[in-house]
């Protein structure tokens, strides 16, 4: 109850947008009948991350991440649709990585950037590296980073 009236959400937020001197438009999103906004900053869909597997040469993955330096890069070998409403953060980083072949074993060292997928660990209660994955081409990286900027 708000000045002795009972109000629903949508007109709590129709009174704050008008006493603000906002447009009640919401041109950032809609109502539905059941009285649920949904913003239109993000729409379905939008929530995904595509990495196409090209020649298996210029993007790698890991699961197992080690900051000492001694990670293991396997080649992407499909298609992936990564949920980033699963993901805490992310980080980047530059540098020389060891990747293996299409067999799993070391093959070659090579420089790329990294981007790091954080999730949050509720028993040891802290977040940790889910997955990397390593780009060798940067203009493949820097588009990967724009996508993500505009999430």
């Amino acid at each position: 109850m708000e000045d002795g009236l009972l109000l629903t959400k949508k007109r709590k937020i129709e009174a704050m947008y008008s006493i603000n001197n906002v447009d009640n438009n919401y041109k950032d999103g809609h109502y539905h009948n059941d009285g649920s906004y949904q913003s239109n900053r993000t729409t379905p869909g939008r929530h995904f991350i595509h990495l196409q597997c090209m020649d298996c040469e210029t993007v790698f993955h890991t699961e197992d991440w080690s900051p000492s330096g001694s990670t293991l890069f396997s080649p992407l070998t499909e298609d992936l649709m990564i949920n980033t409403r699963n993901i805490e953060q992310f980080s980047c980083s530059q540098g020389n990585f060891f990747v293996a072949g299409q067999d799993g074993v070391y093959s070659k060292t090579i420089s790329g950037e990294v981007l790091h997928l954080w999730r949050f660990c509720p028993q040891k209660r802290k977040l940790f590296i889910s997955r990397s994955f390593l780009f060798k081409n940067v203009q493949d990286f820097n588009h990967l980073r724009q996508m993500l900027q505009g999430l």
